[in-house]
């Protein structure tokens, strides 16, 4: 091949190559960056630091309603809690403000015993609303208000016991969090939670192995109402399905 052929094909090989290296070494950077924040807050007890705001049409929104459902098909029905709502939210976490975030209450027996109150459990999603939005790779996070554990050690003793057992377990931190509901309080301080990692399909790649991505995933409200159904999985809804919608192989 002539020299100046030998040439340009060099030329077009760093052009193309150059800023594919440069995408991959910045993504490469910023996967480390979001492992070590959630390392110290997982690992290393980093306390987050989370203020809410809410408008005060956002905090009408947010309180939950009843919800009866059948436990099987020719089942009464029964009262299964509490629908928990989404809405719009502005969230500072550790001073990096969050805009238009998801937020909504969260638990069964944790919630009930906490609704006359303000600190009840609660969830943040960054992409409900925004669609890429994210904190340091993740875009859930749970917070329990740890109602019968004045210690809020038991669910951080309790996962990394299992870990310690070779169980794939959620991570489990803190966050001081702060509530503003406008005209209603400002800067009201809820106190500690208890941080958990969210179980999707995230976690169980990076738990499991990447052969585990898009697994049936369940979390059903009891044990009594738990049977075949046929291979049409909208039949199981009432099971409550987290990930993996269309895995009808591993009903």
């Amino acid at each position: 091949m002539p020299d100046y052929m030998t040439r340009f094909f060099l030329t077009c090989l760093c052009i193309v190559w150059v800023p594919w290296f440069g995408q991959t070494e910045e993504l490469a950077t910023i996967e480390h960056k979001d492992a070590v924040f959630w390392d110290s807050v997982f690992s290393h007890n980093h306390v987050l630091d989370i203020q809410i705001t809410l408008t005060n049409e956002a905090w009408d929104a947010i309180q939950p309603r009843q919800e009866d459902r059948q436990t099987s098909k020719t089942g009464p029905k029964v009262d299964f809690g509490n629908q928990f709502n989404y809405v719009q939210a502005n969230v500072v976490i550790d001073d990096k403000l969050f805009k238009e975030i998801g937020l909504r209450f969260k638990g069964s027996s944790s919630y009930r015993f906490s609704s006359r109150g303000i600190k009840r459990p609660f969830k943040i999603d960054t992409n409900r609303f925004i669609k890429g939005q994210k904190l340091y790779g993740r875009t859930k996070l749970n917070f329990s208000n740890a109602f019968l554990d004045p210690s809020f050690m038991k669910e951080k003793l309790g996962y990394e016991l299992y870990h310690a057992a070779g169980l794939a377990t959620p991570g489990v931190g803190w966050a001081n969090v702060t509530l503003t509901v406008e005209g209603v309080m400002d800067k009201k301080l809820l106190g500690i939670y208890v941080t958990i990692e969210q179980v999707d399909n995230r976690y169980l790649e990076s738990k499991l192995g990447s052969a585990s991505k898009g697994s049936l995933l369940m979390k059903p409200d009891s044990f009594d109402d738990w049977e075949y159904l046929g291979n049409d999985l909208q039949t199981y809804a009432r099971y409550n399905i987290k990930a993996g919608e269309k895995n009808v192989d591993q009903i």
